[in-house]
């Protein structure tokens, strides 16, 4: 598989063509294999519960990585790496379009009717309002 990667990357169209092949054979095996997971889990509380955990449990190893990453790229950040300052910029600016682009969507669904998204949209204007009124009655005092 190493080796057609390689091919594929130098342009070798048999080699890409191949790859693309085996990735829609894995994909599709894996869907199934979800499936299959899914099924079981509906039918067999303890297997859900299982799943449940080690889901969890990846979720925490993950975040822990992603959180020693951005940690690292801030100390580099901070002893004046300018690489590591643009990756910062970089993932600042995603998550503000990120933000907004969900802020919107959400803002957008409560509009349109969608009884969910009415009530965290209404959720969210309290907490802003709140928020305002705290920082105003910060300011006056």
């Amino acid at each position: 598989m190493a080796e057609l990667k390689e091919q594929a990357e130098k342009g070798n169209q048999e080699a890409i063509r191949e790859l693309e092949e085996r990735r829609a054979i894995a994909r599709e095996r894996s869907r199934k294999s979800a499936e299959k997971r899914k099924q079981r889990a509906e039918n067999d509380p303890e297997y859900a519960k299982y799943l449940e955990e080690k889901n969890a449990e990846y979720n925490r190893r993950h975040t822990a990585r992603r959180k020693e990453q951005l940690d690292a790229l801030k100390a580099r950040a901070e002893a004046g790496d300018q690489e590591a300052q643009s990756q910062l910029a970089e993932r600042k600016q995603y998550q503000v379009r990120a933000t907004v682009k969900s802020y919107r969507k959400m803002r957008d669904d409560a509009l349109s009717g969608d009884p969910i998204a009415k009530v965290r949209y209404e959720k969210t204007l309290a907490m802003r309002r709140e928020a305002y009124h705290a920082k105003k009655s910060e300011q006056t005092a």
